[in-house]
């Protein structure tokens, strides 16, 4: 049987994870559809009276009535940590950032994202570094070449690539930074195996031409083994599906397992007298196929409720945060890495195989988790909220920008938004998933004014073990998002919205826009624009949403923040990131008037 078990192993990974990725992509395509149709339910409750100081109630306000409102936001704003609302100046300004040759320098150091990221970056590098000498000593020990510093350096390079999709996940790379990283990797081990033959040949003082064959062959080396695990990972980090694939992928694993742990029953079932004539007994009846597949479903009902039970818990811990959605996803990386490599081994190691594998990933995971542990993180007295805010209907435009933009903020405090389908497919979680497949998924819904008071308190401020918050996603029904909005605003330190095709019927923004006026500091506000944004539609938006603030006595002093967007170019989204945390250099600052003509062009 060992001679079979290297093509059981590779059957079963290489199946379990393209079944999971089509499945992963089915599952979230159903989860968007229940996701827009709860979404559209009408509410239980009595459609709602537009939030204190919104234009609905402000028009023809009393001075009572202004100054009872603005008592009210005052109290509500001392509990969310926002300080009392200062003078208003006497009209709105916008301050327009252009790029600037600085654009795309990281955080600087010392910063909480900068810290957080080095601290990250150290704990997958170690984690990596271990598992690879680990496989490389394992590997090489059945050659005789152990004692060969070139080969061992060769090996250990070979069996740490992983690392770097790792790192394109865990640090958001964007494709430029992505490409840098492949080739730092690629250039530093071919420089790393050059140097460790150039030290060995000047000590024994006999140079030759190895200090060009041995980076050679270890390039390779490398390409040859990586290829087939680096293709099964792309469809586990591929970008719709990675926020599902870990639960799914552990489910055709544990399946794919029992399946062939099957058949092996079955098969020793005919070596026992009683079995086998009851089997083929049962076969006269029907038939072998029907047989065999009845007697499977019926194996596989344990099995599937260990599933449930096992996912539950993975669910569990994840709420109780032993791990981020992005360690589970890198996690879920390196399993099929391990799970190859496993294959591999098995040719010549047979069973054992498999403890060698599993050591291979409770090492890689382990010293991530140590190394994690024994680095603080410098968690800020208060972590920097962010807001998301944009257009429905742009769903490839709004993952890009959530991508590119909320995902790095997460190294500097939580993201908050109001759930739609654009954004279903990323931030989902293990949580979500299981409510959803037990159907259950209404249960997170807002659907009564005092639930959305209780789920914005309720909020994750915490940060995991990685250092990243956590995105905090609030899905209403059609009568109760004005009300999580307001609490979402008042509840946020900076906000990223995005008008870009903004039109007269997107009468949600419009809402929203005037909510940030009454309960933000224009300066906290970063607006992205574009050439499809009607900019002299939000030039009066603007006016009126302050004009109404003025009027209740909310207006603040400050310019509202606006940044074009056309491309989604790094540079672009790295200005953006700078600007919501005032670093954005100086602005131009303009009347709301001369919008037009500052982006024309």
């Amino acid at each position: 049987m060992d001679a079979l078990i290297s093509g059981k192993l590779a059957y079963i990974f290489a199946v379990s994870v393209l079944d999971a990725a089509f499945l992963s992509w089915i599952a979230v395509r159903w989860y968007r559809r229940r996701v827009h149709a709860l979404m559209r339910q009408a509410s239980d409750a009595a459609p709602l009276a537009p939030p204190p100081g919104s234009p609905d109630t402000t028009a023809g306000t009393t001075a009572a009535d202004a100054t009872a409102d603005a008592t009210a936001d005052g109290t509500l704003r001392a509990a969310t940590g926002q300080g009392a609302p200062e003078a208003a100046p006497r009209s709105l300004r916008a301050a327009v950032h252009t790029l600037v040759p600085a654009a795309g320098r990281p955080a600087p150091d010392g910063s909480p994202g900068h810290h957080a990221r080095r601290r990250v970056l150290a704990a997958y590098v170690a984690g990596a570094l271990i598992q690879a000498v680990f496989f490389a000593v394992i590997i090489l020990s059945d050659e005789g070449m152990l004692r060969i510093p070139a080969t061992y350096a060769s090996m250990i390079w070979r069996e740490a690539w992983p690392l770097v999709p790792a790192l394109i996940l865990v640090l958001v790379y964007d494709r430029r930074a992505a490409a840098r990283a492949w080739a730092a990797y690629l250039g530093g081990g071919i420089a790393a195996v050059a140097m460790v033959t150039l030290v060995v040949q000047s000590m024994r003082g006999a140079p030759d031409t190895a200090i060009v064959t041995n980076p050679f062959w270890a390039s390779v080396s490398l390409l040859y083994s990586a290829w087939v695990p680096l293709l099964l990972a792309a469809f586990v980090t591929w970008r719709r599906v990675r926020a599902v694939i870990p639960l799914v992928l552990t489910t055709t694993l544990v399946f794919g397992f029992a399946a062939v742990a099957f058949r092996e029953v079955v098969v020793a079932a005919f070596d026992v007298p009683a079995l086998r004539s009851t089997l083929l007994d049962m076969a006269v009846l029907s038939n072998v196929n029907v047989v065999y597949y009845a007697l499977f479903l019926l194996a596989s009902l344990p099995v599937g409720l260990l599933v449930w039970s096992g996912l539950g818990r993975l669910a569990t811990a994840y709420e109780a945060k032993w791990f981020s959605d992005t360690q589970l996803t890198v996690d879920c990386l390196w399993l099929v890495v391990i799970a190859e490599r496993t294959a591999t081994l098995s040719v010549s190691l047979g069973a054992p195989a498999l403890a060698v594998g599993a050591a291979g990933f409770v090492l890689y995971r382990g010293t991530v988790w140590l190394t994690l542990r024994l680095w603080p993180a410098a968690v800020p007295p208060a972590p920097s909220r962010l807001l998301l805010l944009r257009v429905f209907g742009h769903d490839a435009r709004t993952e890009t920008l959530f991508d590119r933009v909320a995902q790095r903020w997460r190294f500097l405090g939580p993201v908050q938004l109001i759930g739609g389908t654009d954004l279903a497919g990323r931030t989902l979680d293990p949580g979500d998933m299981l409510s959803f497949l037990g159907g259950r998924l209404d249960e997170r819904y807002v659907s009564k004014v005092e639930a959305a008071a209780h789920r914005v308190s309720a909020l994750d401020f915490a940060p995991d073990p990685d250092g990243r918050y956590r995105v905090n996603d609030v899905y209403c029904r059609d009568h109760t998002w004005q009300t999580a909005i307001g609490l979402l605003i008042d509840a946020s330190d900076a906000v990223l919205m995005d008008v870009r095709s903004l039109s007269p019927s997107n009468l949600g923004c419009v809402f929203e826009l005037e909510q940030l006026l009454l309960r933000q500091p224009p300066d906290r506000i970063v607006l992205i624009v574009d050439h499809t944004t009607d900019l002299e539609l939000l030039r009066g938006v603007l006016e009126d949403a302050w004009a109404t603030a003025v009027r209740a006595g909310r207006a603040r002093e400050g310019d509202i923040g606006l940044a074009r967007v056309e491309r989604h170019a790094p540079a672009e989204l790295d200005l953006v990131v700078r600007q919501l945390r005032g670093e954005g250099g100086t602005p131009t600052v303009v009347p709301l008037s001369g919008l037009p003509a500052v982006f024309a062009g």
